[in-house]
This record gives structure tokens, C-alpha cells and sequence, in this order.
């Protein structure tokens, strides 16, 4: 899809790219950074200590995991870098939390929705079972920070009674929807 027919395609949701004002990135991988060019307009969240990684990969090793192109092509967007938490709105219907292992930067999103509260995990765990059984991912960044991660995900989780969406997790897309509106178990 060109950036020209994404900002007239409605979709299943009825929105286009230009309806976007704000996108988070959990981490610039290359299965969660693509796309982004569409977004020129929109102000984009990302861990500051991510972006220098998918331009500049340490090591050879992490070349495989970004694509730089993707990240190449939105350099004069309206990019903002975090160092923590983050309420995107000021009122604490979209807030961005630090959850770095996976990634040095990576984030995930609690949103208070009209159903409850929804926290998405990004890559802070890939299957539901990496949640219950605090198991960080063999290819995670700090296995050490993962596990931290981990369980603030879990400890915020059950202080808001909030439902979780592994976003990795099969069974977790057919549970909440995967597309159109979000059904909170």
C-alpha cells in the first residue's frame, strides 16, 4: 500500500492513516516498525534507547532483527524518545510503560477503556505462559530487565484487574478480537 492510498483506505475500522495522531512503538524490530512512513503526520512514541539501535546495531548479531529502512524513511517525523513511563493524553486513557529487557527501550500500553483496563505487552513476553510463569524470551536484550519487566506487567495487572493481550500470542488475538473492537474477557 503507497502512503497515498493509505490515507483514503477506511478499513475494517472505518479509519485511515491520516485519522492516526499518535503511534507507540514497543521496539523497532522489524515485525513492529514497519509501516511507520505512514504516519507522517502523527506524533511517534519509541524507548530513546531504541532508536539508535535499529540505525546502528551494536553487533552483527542484531543486524537481522531491524530494518533500517523502515526506520530511515520517517528521520523528519515528530519523533519522541522516552526515558520511562509515559501519559500520552494527560488523563490516563493511554499510558506508555517502560518495560525494557526485550530491548533496552521497549515499551508496553495500559489503556482505560470503556470495558476495563487492557495492558498490551508488545515483546515483553511472547506467549501467555512466558506471563504466568515469568519466563523471559532466550533472544531478550537483559534477561535480567526482562524479568523485572515481567513482573511489573503482572504486579500492574493485578492491581487494575486488568485483562492482558500478549501480543505475540495466538490464542491471546482470537481471545480479544485481533481486529475491530476489542472484546475485554
Amino acid at each position: 500500500m503507497s502512503p497515498s492510498s493509505a490515507s483514503t483506505d477506511n478499513g475494517a475500522l472505518g479509519l485511515s492513516c491520516a485519522d492516526i495522531t499518535h503511534v507507540v512503538l514497543s521496539h523497532p524490530h522489524c515485525d513492529h516498525a514497519g509501516g511507520l512512513h505512514l504516519f507522517p503526520h502523527a506524533k511517534l512514541y519509541a524507548g530513546a534507547d531504541d532508536l539508535p539501535y535499529a540505525l546502528w546495531p551494536h553487533t552483527a548479531a542484531f543486524e537481522g532483527h531491524f530494518r533500517r529502512e523502515d526506520i530511515e524513511l520517517t528521520r523528519g517525523f515528530d519523533w519522541h524518545p522516552l526515558h520511562g513511563d509515559h501519559d500520552v493524553f494527560g488523563d490516563g486513557s493511554v499510558q506508555i510503560l517502560s518495560t525494557p529487557g526485550h530491548r533496552p527501550g521497549h515499551q508496553s500500553l495500559l489503556l482505560t477503556m470503556d470495558n476495563g483496563p487492557l495492558i498490551l505487552t508488545g515483546d515483553a513476553v511472547h506467549l501467555q505462559i512466558g506471563l504466568t510463569q515469568i519466563l523471559p524470551s532466550g533472544w531478550d536484550w537483559s534477561t535480567e530487565r526482562a524479568v523485572r519487566s515481567i513482573q511489573r506487567l503482572r504486579a500492574v495487572a493485578d492491581a487494575l484487574d486488568a485483562a492482558v493481550w500478549v501480543n505475540h500470542d495466538p490464542e491471546d488475538w482470537a481471545r480479544f478480537g485481533g481486529e475491530g473492537e476489542v472484546k475485554l474477557p
